[in-house]
This record gives C-alpha cells, sequence and structure tokens, in this order.
C-alpha cells in the first residue's frame, strides 16, 4: 500500500526473495516488520497505529450519557428499552424526545378527551400540535413564509378556542 493507493504485487518464491520481502535461504523466518516497513514505506508500528486511526475514525462516536441516580447507560437503555428510574428522564431527553415524538404524533402529551366536550375539543390538540411541529419543521429549514403561515394559523385556533 502506497499512500491511500493498494498496490498489488504477485511475485514467486525467489523474487520476492531477491526483492528482500522474504529471506534468502539461511536466514530463518522472515521478520514481519521488516516485510511490512518495505511494503509501506513505513514501520510496522506506524502502520497498524494509522489503521487504528482510521477505524476509530469511522467507528461511531461513543456515548456519554448516564443517569445520575441508577447509573443507566444509553447503551443499556437502547438494548433494554426502558428506563430505570424517573432521574432517567431528564438525563436521556436529548434521545427520548424524538423518539416520544414519532411514537405519540408529538413531543406534547394532549390526553383523553371527555365525551361530554366532543371531538372539536380532541381535534383542536391535535391541530395544533400537528401544526407547531410543522412550524418547527418549517424553521428548521428556513422556510420563513411557510412559518409565518402556520403560526397565523395556530393563533386563529388558539384564539378561537380561547372564545368559545
Amino acid at each position: 500500500m502506497m499512500g491511500n493507493a493498494v498496490t498489488s504485487m504477485h511475485l514467486c518464491a525467489q523474487c520476492a526473495a531477491q526483492a528482500g520481502y522474504l529471506p534468502t535461504e539461511g536466514e530463518g523466518p522472515p521478520d514481519l516488520s521488516v516485510i511490512v516497513s518495505k511494503l509501506t514505506g513505513k514501520a510496522l508500528v506506524s502502520a497498524v497505529a494509522e489503521t487504528a486511526d482510521e477505524a476509530a475514525a469511522d467507528a461511531e462516536p461513543v456515548s456519554s450519557l448516564a443517569c445520575p441516580d441508577c447509573g443507566l447507560t444509553e447503551k443499556e437503555f437502547r438494548a433494554e428499552g426502558r428506563l430505570g428510574c424517573a432521574r432517567c428522564y431528564p438525563a436521556f431527553e436529548s434521545i427520548l424526545t424524538p423518539l416520544l415524538a414519532d411514537m405519540h404524533r408529538g413531543p406534547v402529551h394532549v390526553g383523553r378527551v371527555p365525551i361530554v366536550s366532543g371531538p372539536a375539543v380532541a381535534e383542536y390538540g391535535l391541530d395544533v400540535v400537528t401544526l407547531r411541529r410543522e412550524l418547527e419543521h418549517a424553521v428548521a429549514l428556513e422556510a420563513y413564509e411557510q412559518a409565518a403561515a402556520l403560526r397565523d394559523q395556530i393563533t386563529r385556533l388558539v384564539q378561537a378556542k380561547e372564545q368559545s
């Protein structure tokens, strides 16, 4: 391997020995560090260290999230799918918010609505939650005209609810 380019060499034992990649007769077994340094132009230790650095760069970053009370780690939470105690919720908030938003139509709990209040109240809660999520998404995409229209729509819904 030369730099980032891989070079393949197909040599017979005699030619490899002449090139210095294999020991000549009577020298004993080949020294791996000598072979690696001749092939790559680097010492064995630096070649291994470079490979380890590349592997570390490709690896997923290790998260240090853990609950201060029960000691539950992010890895354990993802494996078990359960939290250990009440303090896990604020500790894992950055993970839980998107998970709950996907599971429950948004991060805000709308709750159950009594039948006597009618479906309009339930629809109002879901509409506002949905519109607020769309508003956040529009702002994140820098679609400010769409965000302004959504903001106005949310305001109208809230005012209509307050008047009724």
